[in-house]
């Protein structure tokens, strides 16, 4: 859920906020429903052979700089002969000093390299036989980790199948609270539940009324919509003035 708020100094600001409840199995979960799982791993596995294709490509467009050339050969020498943490540290400051300096003068091959990695991202996103809520989100996941990968020096693995997964609804325009109860969204449904299931000093009856059902959509093909049904916890209420602009909604079912 998105909330914005005006700071004192007049600026807006945006907060994300997740609320987690317990799911447990649910009762209509089948093939179909893991088939789209083994399409959301088998497009991030084809965006993580994108990226290394990438990557290759990228260093091979670097090493065209014989500094840098020279620079990434020596680091990679100093790792790999396990040499002093000093030595290496030293030979990766080098590396990234000579790296940013080439990068910006090869800015505009480099971003001709970039948006061609995006097209092909787009590409197989449209060709992953995903329902359009879950490409989405997964492409959004991996582009994070992706991100979070370069910062680090990592590299991105690919998914062998048969792990959690998560499906995820967008509630396109925003949501009322009110709306996740009343039966009024496609989508997604919560089955509503009584006050005192917060209220009640009775400890037995709060975790009994906390009992409900959450339905989503799972997929849809052709038109038809596959929801699936999970009995749910809600040992707290959602804060009535949560989503107004929009919001997300992730279900990771047990495989």
């Amino acid at each position: 859920m998105t909330v914005t708020s005006t700071t004192p100094f007049g600026g807006i600001k945006t907060e994300v906020v997740i609320r987690k409840y317990g799911l447990l199995q649910p009762t209509n979960w089948a093939e179909d429903c893991e088939s789209e799982m083994r399409l959301m791993d088998d497009l991030w596995n084809k965006l993580v052979y994108i990226n290394d294709e990438y990557i290759s490509k990228y260093i091979s467009l670097m090493c065209q700089e014989k500094n840098f050339s020279e620079a990434k050969s020596q680091y990679d020498n100093s790792v790999a002969a396990s040499a002093a943490v000093s030595d290496i540290a030293s030979s990766k400051r080098r590396l990234a000093i000579i790296q940013k300096d080439v990068a910006r003068r090869m800015a505009d091959a480099l971003r001709a390299l970039e948006t061609s990695r995006r097209e092909e991202v787009k590409v197989a996103r449209q060709e992953s036989g995903l329902w359009w809520g879950n490409y989405n989100a997964l492409v959004r996941s991996f582009e994070r980790a992706r991100s979070a990968a370069i910062r680090g020096g990592q590299t991105m693995h690919r998914r062998s199948g048969g792990g959690d997964g998560r499906i995820t609804n967008t509630l396109q325009g925003g949501a009322a609270v009110e709306a996740l109860f009343d039966g009024s969204l496609s989508q997604i449904m919560v089955r509503p539940i009584s006050a005192r299931a917060w209220l009640s000093e009775i400890r037995g009856e709060r975790r009994r009324l906390q009992r409900t059902f959450l339905s989503a959509t799972v997929f849809v093909r052709d038109g038809e919509r596959r929801t699936v049904t999970w009995p749910m916890i809600m040992h707290r209420p959602i804060p009535a003035q949560l989503p107004r602009e929009g919001g997300h909604h992730h279900a990771s079912p047990s495989r």
